[in-house]
């Protein structure tokens, strides 16, 4: 399953074309394999943040003149490289008075197709928040594994749009923020391997076939909003607003502030939770997976001998948690069922899972 950053095609997983890129980030200095030809005339930067700086001067640089334009940035990794020591800023809007409430402002970070670039951030500066008040209509990170060891995380200014990815956060410390102004805000985490979730304010927050994990921290804290976790592995607490959970997994405390509303239907919780109305939940149940390290490929999958309420336990007899897309107890069962009917008479097979 691809599941966060991968060295592979994100096209086909996401189901829609990557924008084309205004401003490239390239420390080998060469582009990616197969790029058009146009693209050596698109700015190239050595790091993300000198290309975040190019972004941040343009914007200031918008006038009166400009109010109403959409003006869209796309900012894309064209190699595999590993940018340490990065001190990216979000860029400021404009400094014209007239364009700043009326210019829209949208960012896009992400990887060319088949590249997995490592950004990580120095913890003594961190990724800082633009120098002058900035509200972005729409925010995009795709294909980027980000992270930095000390490095508390990342807050993203006011935005009414956000869209996480195929992202990996590389530390189980590096929780990101999300700062919202009004209810209309969203925030969509799809495929993606993250520390701790927090949205500051009021919105939704969407996680759908991802791992959320912060260890013993809080995972996912939405004191004001609405949480909505579909297929969702979350190591760690959960303190949110509303709550509607399907087939998710929760190895940490659930604390829910309405429980008239919401509900937490096919999903593992931990006993004691303070939860909405729940429909065919398994409290306690042993939760066996074959790795809590980040770093290993294992990382939360369910092991073999997992107990079936949660390896099974989806409605449609899946397993729960950020892998059940894959449906691999379905493929599993129709596998036996086809290798007994084609065993010889007399022969013996099984299913070995080399884990």
């Amino acid at each position: 399953m691809h599941l966060g950053a991968l060295p592979a095609a994100r096209e086909p997983v996401l189901d829609r074309r990557l924008p084309r890129p205004t401003r490239l980030v390239c420390g080998s200095g060469t582009l990616h394999r197969d790029a058009p030809a146009d693209w050596h005339d698109i700015p190239r930067y050595p790091t993300l943040s000198a290309a975040l700086e190019a972004v941040s001067a343009t914007w200031a640089a918008l006038t009166g003149d400009q109010a109403g334009q959409d003006r869209a940035e796309v900012v894309q990794f064209e190699d595999d490289a590993t940018y340490a020591g990065e001190t990216p800023r979000w860029p400021r809007g404009p400094a014209d008075a007239t364009a700043a409430g009326s210019v829209s402002l949208r960012l896009t970070l992400q990887a060319a197709e088949r590249r997995r670039p490592t950004v990580l951030v120095d913890p003594a500066v961190g990724w800082a928040d633009p120098a002058a008040p900035v509200s972005y209509d729409a925010l995009e990170v795709s294909g980027i594994a980000l992270g930095g060891e000390g490095w508390s995380g990342l807050e993203v200014p006011p935005t009414l749009t956000v869209h996480l990815s195929l992202l990996t956060m590389l530390h189980g410390e590096n929780t990101v923020t999300f700062r919202t102004a009004d209810e209309a805000a969203a925030v969509t985490v799809r495929l993606c391997q993250t520390a701790g979730l927090r949205v500051a304010g009021p919105g939704v927050l969407v996680v759908q076939d991802s791992v959320v994990d912060a260890g013993a921290g809080t995972a996912v804290d939405v004191p004001s909003g609405r949480a909505e976790l579909t297929r969702v592995s979350v190591g760690g607490s959960v303190t949110t607003h509303e709550l509607e959970a399907d087939t998710a997994v929760f190895d940490g405390m659930v604390t829910v502030q309405d429980r008239f509303h919401g509900c937490v239907r096919y999903s593992r919780v931990v006993g004691g939770s303070v939860l909405p109305r729940t429909h065919r939940v398994v409290v306690d149940v042993p939760l066996r997976v074959m790795s809590r390290n980040r770093r290993d490929p294992g990382w939360w999958r369910l092991r073999e001998d997992c107990d079936p309420a949660v390896s099974a336990g989806a409605e449609d007899g899946t397993e729960l948690g950020a892998f059940g897309s894959v449906q691999l107890a379905a493929r599993l069962r129709g596998f036996r069922r086809r290798l007994q009917e084609f065993t010889p008479a007399g022969l013996q097979t099984g299913v070995i899972r080399t884990d």
